[in-house]
């Protein structure tokens, strides 16, 4: 690697990658898991009570539609892809395993 910056770049883009899987589902599965207050439910069924969901409901027990699982399932790809690229980057230097 010619460009000192690049590995932390990468690096940056897993740290970021994290926190926006943390925050994707602190949003959504702390309702799914622990159940939601009448509020989060009647917001929940005007934005998103149309929407398909995969997950079952029960209770005040919002699951997330099938827009946010696939958003999720792609963020935690990228997030398992960028960490694989980012170690095995940090594991090289000119081009050699050190």
């Amino acid at each position: 690697m010619k460009d000192p910056w690049f590995p932390w770049f990468v690096g940056a883009s897993v740290i970021y990658n994290m926190v926006f899987l943390g925050i994707q589902l602190s949003l959504w599965r702390g309702r799914y898991i622990f159940g939601a207050s009448a509020e989060e439910i009647q917001d929940y069924n005007e934005k998103f009570g149309e929407t398909i969901k995969i997950l079952p409901s029960f209770g005040n027990h919002l699951p997330p539609d099938l827009q946010h699982l696939v958003l999720q399932t792609i963020t935690l790809t990228i997030m398992i892809v960028t960490t694989i690229a980012t170690v095995t980057l940090f594991n090289y230097k000119d081009g050699k395993p050190r």
